[in-house]
């Protein structure tokens, strides 16, 4: 398969960025998008977010199909309805990883050394209908 990256591939960020409820020490660090050239098109945006003490939140997301990942966690999922939608949620350790399907786009979410609480929120508010597009 032909991926490339593209750094800062749209300005995006800024119009979804007031759904992504995060603690005020997790900041954006890195964006970036996943070009697919048998599509011609970007098939992830990726935005990478991290804090104080190793915290670290990545949000992905495809208007295509799920996001690409390298890798998978091998415990028990816990299925959960959040804002009427059907949340995929793992946690191993100090990680919580979220799959979900929202507003015509597939969602990878994986968070380090955020609480439950705080992870559970960001969902939330990313599905929050009062933000627009």
């Amino acid at each position: 398969m032909d991926v490339q990256v593209i750094e800062s591939p749209c300005d995006c960020i800024w119009d979804d960025y007031a759904g992504f409820q995060l603690p005020m020490d997790v900041v954006l660090k890195n964006d970036y998008g996943l070009f697919i050239g048998e599509v011609e098109t970007i098939h992830d945006y990726v935005f990478e977010f991290s804090g104080n003490e190793n915290r670290r939140v990545t949000i992905t997301y495809s208007s295509i199909s799920e996001p690409f990942r390298d890798y998978f966690i091998e415990s028990e999922a816990e299925v959960s309805n959040i804002r009427d939608s059907k949340v995929v949620l793992y946690q191993y350790k100090n990680m919580f990883i979220a799959y979900f399907y929202y507003n015509q786009k597939y969602y990878d979410i994986e968070a380090v050394y955020l609480t439950e609480k705080e992870f559970i929120t960001l969902i939330k508010e990313i599905m929050n209908d009062d933000v627009s597009e």
